[in-house]
């Protein structure tokens, strides 16, 4: 009986060390393109029946456990973050990020044209007299 008790913890102990191992189906650097988020969109989507939420600074919210290295198969450039919507057209999501000109977002999905736009910073420029 004791052998068989140490038999069935050792089994679970190498279950669990493979199961912590496991590796992402894909490994990637960081997603630096909203080209190549897009395609970690739709590979979770497909798994998922959902798109993944990144808040800014490469941080998942609250009600999602883990981390986006796991659930993406690569981390994505802490610049971009990905709002996630569901419209009566459909479910969907945006790329979204700024730099020192403005403000750009990249919509995917059923409402992408409502989610996409660019807005340039106002550029003060001095004049002499």
């Amino acid at each position: 009986m004791v052998r068989l008790v140490a038999f069935i913890l050792a089994i679970g102990c190498v279950i669990l060390v493979m199961t912590l191992s496991k590796k992402p189906d894909v490994q990637l650097g960081a997603a630096t393109t909203p080209e190549q988020i897009a395609l970690l969109e739709e590979a979770y989507f497909a798994k998922q029946g959902k798109y993944l939420q990144i808040k800014e600074n490469n941080q998942l919210p609250e009600y999602e456990f883990g981390n986006i290295l796991t659930k993406l198969g690569a981390t994505v450039d802490t610049k971009y973050s990905i709002d996630t919507y569901e419209s009566p057209n459909g479910r969907g999501y945006r790329v979204r990020w700024e730099d020192n000109n403005g403000v750009y977002s990249i919509g995917y999905g059923a409402d992408a044209q409502n989610w996409t736009y660019t807005n340039l910073k106002e550029v003060s420029v001095a004049t002499s007299t």
